[in-house]
């Protein structure tokens, strides 16, 4: 990953340009959470590539595209969106698309940024987004989806 601090955000990626903007990879997100990465690979790569690319790509070079868009989604770094419950398996704490009023709302109040206005990179959305506050509503949420049961005293959660 480049670091965000010291070099500019890219509007271009592996050669070719690209828009930026935080939902194509919220939208990619969702279609992996939702099984049509499994359902519809290939029609599901090619809508993402459109999004994602500001000019066409030719058909050969969709697969190669794709991945390199998923190099994008990730920049070298883990996903967000899982960490490890207990027994491995993977724990998600977070879901774009059932928790999107609560991101929208986290965002205006922990930075004062309308998400439903507002363009931004990916990257800079991701380092926010991990970065919420604790008294966020979704930093909350978050932190009650990723919590292992077995660990709790016994109190209960008492969810707004």
């Amino acid at each position: 990953m480049r670091d965000i601090l010291l070099e500019p955000l890219p509007t271009e990626w592996e050669g070719r340009a690209i828009d930026p903007d935080f939902r194509h990879m919220v939208w990619l997100s969702n279609q992996y959470l939702r099984g049509r990465a499994k359902a519809d690979p290939q029609g599901m790569a090619q809508e993402a590539v459109r999004r994602f690319y500001r000019d066409p790509v030719p058909p050969l070079e969709v697969p190669a595209s794709f991945q390199a868009m998923l190099r994008f989604f990730t920049s070298g770094t883990e996903t967000a969106s899982s960490g490890k419950g207990s027994g491995g398996t993977a724990t998600v704490s977070f879901d774009y698309a059932f928790d999107a009023d609560y991101i929208v709302a986290a965002f205006q109040q922990a930075y004062g940024i309308d998400l439903t206005v507002t363009q931004m990179h990916w990257w800079r959305f991701r380092a926010l987004f991990r970065a919420l506050p604790e008294d966020t509503l979704m930093a909350k949420i978050m932190s009650w989806r990723s919590m292992d049961p077995s660990e709790m005293d016994g109190k209960t959660l008492i969810v707004p």
